[in-house]
């Protein structure tokens, strides 16, 4: 039973007799359900009954706690926050046994987890994995570079590129379900060896760009698994310079990640050929940062995906067309808060979603 409020102790007392007998406080003990019974009762009122107003819970009254507050900082707080700062993984089972070695007290798991909880304000959370390179300080400076870059132009003016693909075997990650149903959905295929289509995708802070699709056929045909540096830079020369020069925007900042057909020099060619000279600057995100950095990768694709799953099941007749119509109904307001995820907006901290602020120390 929680702790009664004082007012609730005061309504409870106010019914009883000006000179109350034992059966009195039982019965009140009783309507009320109060654990302890009438001798519970009987101490509020002899408490009350001096100057009967409402009884207000003393200092230092209650069960002693099992932990001091020293020995929840020393035995709780100071193991998380060292495997905080170590990148380590901790659980509370591996507090409670090291507690109970070096307090000798016979403190239960649930005890931990509360006081992790209540006074700590620690919380369960996934892991995000993090090679070396990405929880170095140059990579945090180089993301931040990037970003203030951008931040200091309009949005409009920050393009991003990169590839995708989509196999036959997509489908819907999740459904609602009653019970006794199964979860299953119909696919033309299930196999992770699916014939696969890959594109070719560029977007800026307020539009999406016409994507290039190639089937599985073409890419048989250039001899290629994926796309190749040729096929990129032939995609500019037939359609996406003519976009770009058609938004009538200059300049334009283009950035990739650090793929192999992603070499600056010759896209910037590609796009003189064809005489595009909104391209003024191609940048290339550090190695492992297109998840912090690109709105493509945080996490438009992954959107997109999702709406071309809803399809399923996706045949060779039409996966195509799903793919370009689910890209190109992709809105600025999609895009916008994908950009926000990203660290691109004006005034927005450059080194939130740094690794280690603990170590690195920043200064913005």
């Amino acid at each position: 039973m929680p702790h009664l409020t004082p007012q609730l102790k005061h309504h409870i007392l106010l019914q009883l007799p000006s000179h109350p007998h034992a059966s009195d406080f039982q019965q009140l003990a009783e309507l009320h359900g109060i654990r302890g019974g009438r001798v519970v009762v009987w101490r509020w009122w002899r408490r009350w009954k001096q100057n009967r107003q409402p009884l207000q819970r003393k200092a230092g009254t209650g069960k002693a706690p099992l932990l001091t507050p020293s020995e929840v900082s020393r035995y709780i707080r100071a193991p998380i926050l060292a495997a905080n700062r170590s990148h380590r993984a901790i659980h509370y089972p591996t507090i409670h046994k090291s507690l109970q070695c070096k307090t000798g007290k016979e403190v239960s798991l649930r005890t931990v987890r509360r006081y992790g909880k209540e006074q700590l304000r620690v919380k369960q959370k996934r892991t995000t994995k993090r090679t070396t390179d990405e929880m170095s300080v140059e990579t945090c400076e180089a993301i931040a570079k990037i970003r203030r870059k951008a931040q200091r132009v309009s949005k409009s003016r920050v393009m991003f590129g990169d590839e995708v693909h989509v196999r036959l075997s997509e489908a819907p990650t999740s459904t609602l379900v009653l019970p006794g149903e199964k979860q299953y959905v119909v696919a033309t295929e299930t196999s992770s060896y699916s014939k696969r289509f890959d594109m070719i995708a560029f977007c800026t802070g307020t539009e999406v760009l016409l994507p290039k699709i190639f089937t599985p056929a073409e890419r048989a045909s250039a001899d290629v698994r994926g796309i190749n540096q040729a096929m990129l830079l032939q995609f500019i020369d037939d359609t996406l310079a003519q976009a770009v020069e058609g938004l009538g925007r200059y300049p334009i900042t283009l950035v990739l990640d650090r793929s192999g057909i992603h070499n600056p020099a010759n896209i910037v060619q590609a796009f003189a050929d064809r005489s595009s000279n909104s391209i003024t600057e191609v940048l290339l995100m550090p190695p492992a940062a297109a998840k912090r950095l690109s709105p493509l990768d945080n996490s438009i694709f992954h959107d997109w995906k999702e709406r071309v799953r809803q399809h399923c099941p996706l045949t060779l007749r039409q996966i195509q067309q799903v793919m370009a119509d689910e890209w190109n109904n992709i809105t600025a307001d999609d895009i916008q808060s994908h950009y926000y995820n990203c660290g691109l907006m004006r005034d927005t901290n450059v080194y939130f979603d740094c690794p280690d602020p603990a170590g690195h120390r920043h200064s913005r």
